[in-house]
């Protein structure tokens, strides 16, 4: 056999530089039920790996050869979410959705060429949705689930998948420089894989580093390309701008950093929680954003804002790292004190000084917001911008005694009728309100048949639809920038219709009952603004939909 092909059959990195031929495919990894910390088990299908043979190698070879036997079969198939791919039979075992979909990500991680990346996708084409796909049809596939295994990164797939710039591959034999490991290291620190004694052990000062040398730190790099190819990196996505092939496109570049146990507020399962964004245009400056959220900011929920309200795609190309903080349900708000944000910082390998903030509050996040600048957790100087979002609640007295200037506040009005002070600039959407609410149920629906394909819209939904600009692309300011559309005048020029959706005469046929009875806005079973539960037929006040979807629409508009 040709050396090169040697080389190939060994790590997935001489795959990805000797045998593909063309370049890899943005394919990020699914996300189902995932904090963005690290994969939590999920319970699948049972299935069992296809082990023909085993008892009579058992009786012939002895344990010994058996129980390597079962190790290696193990390593050829992934548990996904939804069901097994490779060498396993059973119910749910290969169904074709699930193996195509194992295939891009294993493509996209270079541990597949090209070449038999699409022989294999050609050999199982004409099989039926949901139909499964015996495993001897699908050797290449199992193949790469082995060789994904190995230790090995190429450059091109650590900045697709985790958004880390490595001058060289990674693996045995391979360059392994110094401070391509030491950056390694610290994701993984980011992500909790390593423990800062761990970093301690394995700390790193030649190139040419040999891996089993440093058995934690290559236990976290097979460990994130298995959870890469298992899809179980990051959250479920809500809107398809966030999701390549129904992954999370951007849980390679969410954490979370959590207050110390002492710290945190029993009343609220997130109140020590935050979540942290780093967009792929953050640069060498430290510009901090914090979002005050009403509720959430970690998880697969509708009611995870960060998540519902497209933050991180609103703002992947800026430079603002994001910071969010849940809300509590209280009267006083959440403080993220300055040592937290430092920490923060600190947890995902940033500096602790800090050259700007911006502040961007929903609803009863502005509670937050509020007792966060009286506390003086943030120097009111480095403030470039405030954003509030159909609320005030106090906010207006904390920005001026932190000496922002009020030409810097910005308050989006929908159902809110107060403003954030003399000199601020109100985006009132008031005479809209309905139309914005109509709007986000259209983009419920028009998400959820991208990333829900089990979604079945019926003929009188869909007789209701009104095509929407993307997500991203409407504006509130004058004149219309450039590639964007006025939030405005669409609202004008389909008034009727948009009405009709907010407000429709047979509530049953409408499309806010229809969200609600398949929860494509994962906000739960039917709960009043208390969290009530709802009797069968009554649905949630319909304001809050306006009040909470207009958000989604609008959020590039804090960092463009």
């Amino acid at each position: 056999m040709p050396e090169g092909a040697v080389k190939c059959a060994l790590t997935g990195v001489w795959t990805a530089l000797k045998c593909r031929t063309g370049e890899s495919h943005a394919v990020p990894v699914r996300a189902h039920g995932r904090e963005p910390d690290g994969p939590r088990e999920q319970a699948t299908t049972a299935v069992r790996p296809d082990v023909t043979g085993l008892f009579r190698l058992q009786r012939s070879a002895g344990n010994r050869a058996a129980t390597r036997l079962v190790a290696r079969v193990q390593r050829q198939h992934l548990d996904l979410p939804t069901g097994a791919v490779g060498a396993v039979s059973g119910p749910g075992a290969n169904r074709v959705e699930n193996v195509l979909v194992v295939l891009d990500r294993l493509h996209a991680l270079w541990s597949i060429s090209t070449d038999d990346y699409h022989d294999e996708r050609t050999g199982i084409a004409g099989t039926a949705p949901g139909q499964s796909v015996d495993s001897t049809r699908l050797a290449r596939t199992i193949a790469a689930i082995s060789r994904n295994e190995q230790p090995t990164l190429a450059p091109a797939v650590a900045e697709h998948f985790l958004n880390l710039r490595l001058s060289a591959p990674i693996g045995p034999g391979l360059p392994n420089t110094a401070a391509d490991i030491t950056a390694l290291q610290g994701y993984f620190r980011a992500r909790g894989a390593l423990t800062p004694a761990m970093l301690g052990a394995e700390h790193v000062t030649r190139d040419g580093t040999n891996l089993d040398s440093i058995p934690d730190t290559r236990r976290a790099l097979v460990e994130v390309k298995r959870a890469i190819a298992r899809g179980i990196l990051g959250w479920q996505p809500v809107h398809p701008v966030e999701s390549e092939h129904g992954g999370d496109r951007f849980g390679g570049q969410t954490f979370r950093f959590t207050r110390p146990p002492h710290a945190i507020d029993r009343r609220n399962a997130e109140f020590g929680q935050y979540s942290i964004f780093v967009p792929r245009g953050a640069g060498p400056a430290n510009n901090v954003r914090l979002h005050f959220s009403a509720g959430g900011v970690l998880g697969d929920s509708g009611t995870n804002a960060v998540l519902q309200h497209g933050l991180r795609s609103a703002s992947d190309g800026s430079g603002w790292i994001t910071i969010a903080v849940p809300g509590i349900d209280n009267t006083t708000g959440n403080v993220i004190t300055a040592g937290e944000i430092q920490a923060c910082l600190q947890r995902i390998g940033r500096p602790t000084t800090i050259d700007a903030f911006l502040l961007t509050a929903h609803s009863r996040g502005v509670l937050s917001l509020a007792a966060t600048l009286n506390s003086g957790s943030v120097a009111g100087s480095l403030v470039r911008q405030v954003v509030l979002y159909d609320e005030t609640a106090g906010a207006a007295d904390a920005i001026r005694r932190a000496g922002i200037p009020a030409s810097r506040v910005t308050m989006y009005a929908v159902n809110s009728s107060k403003d954030a002070g003399r000199g601020t600039r109100t985006v009132d959407l008031r005479a809209i309100g309905p139309e914005l609410r109509a709007i986000g149920f259209l983009r419920i629906i028009e998400s959820a048949r991208a990333t829900r394909p089990d979604v079945v819209v019926p003929p009188y939904i869909q007789s209701q639809l009104i095509r929407l600009a993307p997500l991203g692309s409407f504006s509130t300011r004058t004149p219309t920038p450039p590639g964007k559309h006025s939030i405005v005048e669409f609202c004008r020029a389909n008034r009727t219709a948009l009405r009709a959706i907010a407000n429709p005469s047979d509530v049953r046929h409408g499309l806010q009952y229809f969200i609600e009875e398949h929860d494509l806005a994962r906000f739960g079973p039917r709960a009043d603004r208390h969290g009530r539960a709802l009797p069968p037929g009554r649905m949630i006040d319909p304001g809050i939909y306006s009040h909470h979807l207009f958000v989604t629409e609008l959020a590039h508009e804090a960092t463009d």
